[in-house]
């Protein structure tokens, strides 16, 4: 097919879809090439790849981690010519081991060609990302290449790494900024502070990754105090000096705007986070959106509701999300009676290899859902079961509700089915979703 038939908005309507891969699209032929050269968002994702120095099998980690190749930095070039006046997502990787480093690196430095273009760009930044573990004297690259910049679309920061963020370069990104409105760390970050920031006030959502192993509870919502979007990862402790849920209890408590709290789990957090949540005993009455999820596959022990009722239970709760939690059908349907009234998105993905008894979408789950008097204002449905499930009587209960989103089943759903359930099946508006499996690993919200 002749590319300059279809139109120039859907071909970017098709290159939305297929990721951050410009270069790749634009050597297909000039026609393409002429296309994705016009539209400056696919070029807007910048990733930076920083090497340490050395060379193979010449490792040493507290080396000089700030040095990038040549064709990288033509990269990065073309990028910011072509993302023009568009704002960009800027990401630093520095996760590279030394037998990767290239032939032609040089040390990005302000003699640096690319230097200064990177600089001009930083005005435009909108998100900006610190993956894997920088080495310490990398904050005088990144301290150079953000001085005096001011940032005034910023509006995302995502730091992962370990042991460098207390430096200098930090406090300049942060100096620079004017509207940060999302924070998501992980790793060993041990001294962010940042109430003195103006923008400090205008935090909404912020993210504890799962691998922060401590930080002061209290110190959360004193920093941010409107926090209204709070995620907390597996691996984190509220206060390594006081219990852990007196930490807890003190961050939920405070912020009064909380409209939505997420909580992630592993085998080896579970018992803290699941004890803290109890012994906290704390409401939060303008919780909207609670998310629970247990990102450890093929690891099964039970969980008992009423850990997570006192949260909602004077709660106008609108999404309920439960993604891996072993809970058994029962306690289910006893979580989900405080906010029969008010919600409006169900999400449950069972945990891998799920066995009785706690298997929640049991047929005693399918069995209250016929009834239109529970939850009578949902909306939007989403199951994932990982047992043998009736799948008639999955199919009368979606056939007497009307939901205005569904997706239903498992890796092959509904497979064998009965010629009848197949031709009611047909009839409904049914997705199958792998989407809703449960992230293992290390989980970056």
């Amino acid at each position: 097919m002749d590319p300059s038939i279809l139109p120039a908005e859907l071909w970017d309507a098709i290159f939305s879809d297929c990721g951050n891969t410009p270069l790749c699209l634009s050597q297909i032929c000039s026609h393409l090439r002429k296309t994705v050269h016009a539209n400056c968002k696919l070029w807007s994702v910048i990733r930076i790849k920083l090497y340490k120095r050395g060379l193979r099998g010449d490792f040493d980690p507290l080396d000089n981690c700030s040095y990038i190749s040549c064709v990288q930095a033509d990269r990065i070039t073309q990028s910011l010519r072509l993302t023009r006046t568009h704002p960009i997502t800027l990401i630093f990787d520095s996760g590279v081991i030394s037998t990767d480093y290239p032939p032609d690196a040089f040390e990005l430095t302000e003699q640096s060609s690319v230097f200064p273009l990177m600089r001009c760009g930083l005005g435009r930044c909108r998100e900006f990302k610190m993956e894997a573990t920088a080495a310490k004297t990398f904050n005088d690259t990144l301290s150079n290449l953000v001085r005096g910049i001011a940032l005034p679309v910023l509006r995302d920061v995502s730091l992962y790494g370990s042991g460098w963020y207390g430096g200098g370069a930090l406090e300049l990104l942060f100096t620079g900024a004017r509207n940060i409105r999302r924070i998501y760390v992980s790793g060993d970050v041990l001294d962010l502070h940042l109430a003195h920031f103006d923008w400090a006030h205008t935090i909404h959502e912020f993210k504890l990754g799962q691998d922060w192993p401590r930080w002061p509870g209290d110190s959360i919502s004193a920093q941010f105090p409107n926090i209204s979007n709070l995620s907390i990862g597996a691996e984190t402790m509220f206060d390594c000096r006081l219990q852990d849920h007196i930490g807890l209890r003190k961050v939920l408590s405070a912020l009064r705007l909380l409209t939505s709290f997420s909580v992630f789990m592993n085998y080896d957090s579970r018992q803290q986070v699941l004890e803290a949540l109890k012994l906290a005993d704390v409401a939060i009455p303008t919780l909207e959106e609670l998310s629970i999820v247990y990102i450890d596959p093929g690891v099964h022990y039970p969980v008992a509701e009423s850990v997570f009722v006192h949260l909602i239970h004077r709660a106008s709760l609108k999404t309920l999300r439960l993604l891996g939690i072993p809970i058994r059908s029962a306690g289910l349907l006893n979580l989900l009676q405080p906010v029969q009234s008010t919600l409006r998105v169900l999400i449950i993905s069972e945990p891998i290899a799920t066995i009785d008894p706690y298997c929640p979408l049991s047929p005693a789950f399918f069995y209250q859902m016929h009834d239109k008097s529970f939850l009578p204002n949902l909306t939007s449905l989403h199951l994932v079961w990982n047992h043998v499930v009736d799948e008639k009587c999955v199919v009368d209960m979606l056939e007497q509700r009307a939901f205005g989103a569904v997706s239903v089943g498992r890796g092959v759903p509904f497979e064998g089915m009965e010629e009848e359930v197949k031709r009611r099946v047909s009839q409904l508006n049914i997705t199958y979703p792998p989407l809703l499996r449960v992230p293992y690993g290390s989980e970056r919200p």
